[in-house]
């Protein structure tokens, strides 16, 4: 008899027999792992871009109160400056010297000066006031701001650490899933030598010995190309996204999240997205060190998936 493969075991009919049972419920029970692993891998990914939505958007106001808070200080050093000349002038023509209350640094000190308060344009000091209460109110509205990205910040790092392990979940249970397949498939293979040798003892009366062909080995599917350009590379939202967060700079960096790449992923955004675009291999990959491609693709498939809210709504 013709070998089947190079090596031979001697079948046991029992033995194979109860391996072969209930081939389906093995299945649908990795399947079912499967599912419901994938099910709750999406839920905690849904809560914690809920929540990264939340803090891109606290990111973006406290960008937005500290660009008013600068507006206002230049303002108020500009009418400081005005002040404090028109004084300097009223004193120069009263034939009085200009007193030390002229170069105090401190603005609420100088406002409350009767002398300057008394030479200086009414106009002027009003408006100065007005500033320095606006700015005070800023600054305590940016204060309340930054406590709140504290409280955010903090709830976004536990769903990170709660997708995490979803996706290691998820990770398991694909990997069971797989092994259940390659063992039905060996027990398969096995199954048909049997029938095979059965079939001879039934011709020849025989017991024989039949050499069983390998299983055939099951892997999992190549990762697609990291090369080459995107299609999705000139999308106008991409385009403005890593215009914005970037300035183009695949590799750019910034520790205040850390933020990597382009798109200024969080590693934890990026390997969410990953998993949820079936790219495993690029799983713990540093985005900043990921090809142009895949930078393209993982923004992409986040932007399908949620929008623009992983970016603060921008763009």
């Amino acid at each position: 008899m013709a070998l089947l493969a190079a090596c031979t075991l001697v079948l046991s009919a029992p033995a194979l027999a109860a391996a072969a049972t209930r081939p389906r419920d093995q299945a649908g029970d990795a399947q079912r792992r499967v599912d419901s692993a994938r099910r709750s891998a999406n839920a905690s990914a849904n809560r914690y871009f809920e929540a990264l939505g939340a803090f891109e958007q606290l990111r973006v106001q406290a960008t937005g109160f500290e660009a008013a808070i600068s507006e206002g200080e230049r303002r108020a050093a500009s009418l400081r400056s005005i002040v404090q000349q028109r004084a300097a002038r009223a004193y120069r023509g009263a034939g009085t010297s200009l007193p030390s209350l002229l170069t105090v640094g401190d603005l609420p000190d100088l406002l409350r000066s009767d002398k300057l308060l008394a030479t200086a344009n009414v106009k002027d000091a009003d408006a100065l006031s007005l500033l320095l209460a606006q700015q005070e109110d800023l600054r305590q509205k940016r204060e309340d701001l930054r406590k709140l990205e504290d409280r955010q910040g903090g709830a976004l790092l536990e769903l990170q650490h709660s997708s995490k392990r979803a996706d290691a979940q998820l990770a398991a249970a694909l990997g069971n899933r797989q092994d259940v397949q390659a063992r039905l498939a060996a027990q398969a293979a096995a199954t048909a030598a049997l029938a095979r040798v059965r079939t001879v003892r039934s011709a020849s009366g025989a017991a024989a010995r039949v050499p069983v062909a390998a299983a055939p080995r099951v892997d999992a599917p190549a990762p697609p190309s990291s090369g080459g350009t995107s299609p999705h590379h000139n999308d106008p939202f991409l385009a403005c996204v890593r215009q914005r967060e970037s300035n183009g700079n695949y590799g750019a960096v910034n520790p205040s999240g850390p933020y990597y790449g382009a798109y200024q992923f969080l590693a934890s955004t990026w390997n969410i997205t990953a998993r949820h675009a079936g790219r495993v291999d690029l799983v713990g990959v540093v985005p900043s060190s990921a090809s142009p491609f895949d930078q393209d693709e993982m923004a992409w498939t986040l932007y399908q998936w949620q929008g623009s809210g992983p970016w603060g709504g921008s763009c």
